[in-house]
Parts: C-alpha cells; sequence; structure tokens
C-alpha cells in the first residue's frame, strides 16, 4: 500500500505541475478524481472501472470510487483540454520520440455507439490522445466524422485560434522534443 500512496503523490505533484494556477471548487474535487483514475490504472495495469478503482489508495468503498469515477466520465462540462491533454502532453514530451506516427481509428463502444480515436503509436501500441463518440452501428464513420474529430481538437491550448490540429501537435509536441525538455 505504501507504494501506491506514492504513486498517488507523484501523480498529484505531476497535476500541481500542469495546473499551476490554485485549485479550487470543481476543478480542485475534479482532478482530485483523474488523480485517483491515473493512479488506479498505473498500479492496477487495466482500464475498466472496477478494476481502476480496486486499486485506488483511498479508504473509500469500492462501489462509492466506481460511481465517482463514472460520474466524471459521463459529466458533459469534463473537456478534454481542461482535464485529459495536459497529462497528454506531458506523457508525449517525456517519450523523447524523433518523429510521431498517428492513427485514426473508429471502436464499437456499448451500444450504438461507436468510438473514434486519434492514437499516438508508440513500441507497438496505440496510445490514445483524443476521442469522441458517435451513434452508429459497427462500420465505417462517414469523413464528417473524422473531420469533426481533428476539428475538435484543432487548438486544444486555445479554443479561438484558428489553426489545424497537426500544426497544434507539431509546434507544441514536437518543439519540447527537439529543444530537449
Amino acid at each position: 500500500m505504501t507504494d501506491c500512496k506514492t504513486i498517488y503523490r507523484k501523480v498529484k505533484e505531476l497535476v500541481k505541475c500542469l495546473y499551476p494556477d490554485q485549485l479550487n471548487g470543481n476543478l480542485a474535487r475534479n482532478m482530485n478524481t483523474l488523480t485517483a483514475m491515473i493512479t488506479g490504472i498505473i498500479i492496477g495495469k487495466e482500464t475498466q472501472l472496477p478494476q481502476i478503482a480496486a486499486n485506488v489508495p483511498e479508504p473509500i468503498k469500492l462501489p462509492s470510487t466506481e460511481k465517482r469515477f463514472k460520474r466524471l466520465i459521463i459529466n458533459e462540462k469534463i473537456t478534454e483540454q481542461t482535464y485529459f491533454l495536459p497529462f497528454v502532453k506531458s506523457v508525449l514530451s517525456t517519450l523523447g520520440l524523433q518523429e510521431m506516427i498517428l492513427a485514426i481509428d473508429g471502436s464499437l463502444v456499448g451500444r450504438g455507439c461507436i468510438c473514434l480515436m486519434i492514437s499516438l503509436i508508440y513500441k507497438r501500441r496505440a496510445l490514445p490522445i483524443a476521442f469522441a463518440v458517435f451513434k452508429g452501428k459497427k462500420g465505417h464513420l462517414p469523413e464528417d466524422a473524422h473531420v469533426e474529430l481533428v476539428k475538435k481538437n484543432s487548438s486544444p491550448c486555445s479554443p479561438n485560434r484558428p489553426n489545424r490540429w497537426y500544426s497544434w501537435a507539431m509546434a507544441n509536441l514536437m518543439a519540447p522534443l527537439s529543444s530537449g525538455h
């Protein structure tokens, strides 16, 4: 359990580094939940909510932790730009990649829904960096869905800046790699 608490503390420190402004209110509560989720994923090496909840070093009952995670995931006010992309940027900058290979892929998730994901290919694994869920059946999604995903993630750091997602990725993810940060 001490290792779990150490990992939790380190993830919490990372959150504080990624969000230098004082976290308070709903943002602080959501970041604590996200910290617990990341810790559970790291420790349990699983991404299903029951397994994540089982590996969180908090004295809270398992079903309560699982429900807390589910509420965070289904909350429409939780955006990738605020809650997830800072972690993606941090992880990508530590990988030391010379080039980035991105893949767009769709997968069936639940009843009547397809998740379209942009993933980074790293060591023969696809690491999701952006996603969108659409109603639909198994098969190919229309081109509009792909375009919507790319546009939605065109500028995660500044939604008012009209640049392409690729440009953002090159400027924000590759620049730190080439400068040695």
